[in-house]
């Protein structure tokens, strides 16, 4: 399987259902093969790991790791191969980046403004790229400055966890890598990572913020979020219903005993150093050889706004 731009027959009926074609979108098939560092990767999901490459080349090494398939019958295979393929036209790496695993279940699709405003918070704090995974085309949307959607509509199909979020994290990751991205953050449209010890208005690089002066630089490979969840009851602080936590970028660390929330176990979301990680699930990174560690952020310093009930979503 090749990752490929939009097709022209694709973008012909995607247009034929009258929907508007985003220009920047990227279809992914199965498996996923891009290059990387001169060597072809593949990206397989399958019931079975594969026993060598789609080109018949032999594996030269296996990312793929046991844990975060939730006992799906169907995995995700990372394999580097022994063919080798020619890099990518070099780019400008980005600094920080945002992955969003799987958007637009069930026949919908977050608003238009919900996904603004949340890609805007992003860019507004150190973040320069966001990546969007959705099952069809007419869930990317067009015109939002600084994001790519990828487009898998055999993974909806797939029966695996969440829809298939665990392959989109695992394709994600080495397409960082890929283009030598630094650092990204895996977060879904409904939580926005806020600093709890500083005011982090517009221009403020949370990135920064959250990586300097938690441990080694060398062999930090990453850093991760427990959230508060902010419900209905808490509206007051939201603004607007049409303006959900996009606005209430500062945290106080006082209003610990509002909404529910998560410390160092269960529902966290990492932001890694790409060259130092292996395999990622939803919530967890493991680095690679042994390379980095992963440094847990108390609620007290970083956290993550979980404003699930507040988004709204409207038919594809």
């Amino acid at each position: 399987m090749a990752t490929c731009h939009y097709t022209f027959l694709a973008a012909i009926l995607s247009a034929a259902r009258g929907h508007a074609i985003a220009t920047n979108v990227v279809y992914i098939r199965n498996p996923a093969v891009f290059s990387s560092n001169g060597q072809r990767l593949e990206i397989h999901v399958a019931r079975a790991g594969p026993t060598a490459c789609s080109d018949r080349s032999g594996i030269v090494r296996n990312w793929t790791v046991g844990h975060g398939q939730h006992n799906s019958i169907v995995r995700t295979y990372t394999l580097t191969c022994a063919s080798s393929m020619p890099n990518a036209p070099p780019r400008q790496p980005h600094h920080a980046t945002v992955c969003h695993p799987v958007t637009g279940h069930k026949g919908n699709r977050p608003a238009r403004w919900a996904v603004e405003k949340w890609v805007q918070h992003y860019l507004n704090h150190g973040f320069n790229h966001v990546f969007f995974y959705v099952y069809d085309a007419a869930a990317a949307e067009d015109g939002i400055k600084n994001t790519t959607w990828f487009v898998a509509p055999w993974l909806e199909h797939m029966h695996m966890h969440e829809g298939g979020q665990e392959a989109a994290v695992q394709h994600c990751l080495h397409w960082n890598r890929r283009h030598n991205n630094t650092w990204t953050l895996y977060a879904d449209l409904d939580e926005y990572m806020v600093a709890t010890q500083a005011s982090a208005q517009p221009g403020t690089d949370l990135v920064r913020m959250a990586t300097h002066g938690v441990g080694d630089p060398r062999h930090l490979a990453g850093v991760d979020f427990g959230e508060y969840r902010i419900t209905d009851f808490m509206r007051r602080l939201d603004g607007t219903n049409d303006d959900p936590m996009a606005t209430r970028i500062r945290f106080n660390k006082s209003a610990t005993r509002r909404g529910a929330q998560l410390g160092s176990r269960g529902h966290r979301k990492p932001l890694v150093q790409n060259v130092h990680i292996k395999s990622c699930n939803i919530h967890h990174c493991l680095p690679d050889n042994g390379s980095g560690v992963i440094y847990h952020h108390p609620l007290r310093n970083f956290a993550l706004l979980h404003v699930r009930n507040l988004l709204r979503f409207v038919p594809l």
